[in-house]
């Protein structure tokens, strides 16, 4: 059993989140030099780093033929998802209520 503790540790960084939902969408595993690709990143130690946290709390397993999302990692992107769509709503309802007249 994992905990929502571990999953909000994993979503707490917005590579990760980007990485999850990668996964997600993709019909079959992602190669690293994909995910690298995709991302343009610099280097390949910021990529390593997150690659490892997400594997190392069994979101996404790594194969032969490339990443990806393990039933964990597909909870996570979809609480992630919920997540941001809660806090977009929120953020809309706020700027209207600021804005409303009395």
């Amino acid at each position: 059993m994992f905990s929502l503790d571990e999953i909000l540790d994993a979503l707490s960084n917005p590579m990760r989140r980007r990485i999850l939902e990668l996964l997600s969408v993709s019909q079959k595993p992602v190669l690293y030099t994909a995910i690298w690709r995709h991302f343009e990143l610099p280097s390949t130690g910021s990529l390593n780093h997150h690659l490892e946290a997400l594997t190392d709390r069994r979101l996404i397993l790594r194969q032969s033929t490339g990443y990806i999302l393990t039933p964990r990692g597909k909870i996570a992107c979809a609480i992630s998802k919920d997540l941001e769509d809660s806090y977009q709503r929120r953020a809309i309802g706020e700027r209207r209520a600021r804005h409303s007249c009395c």
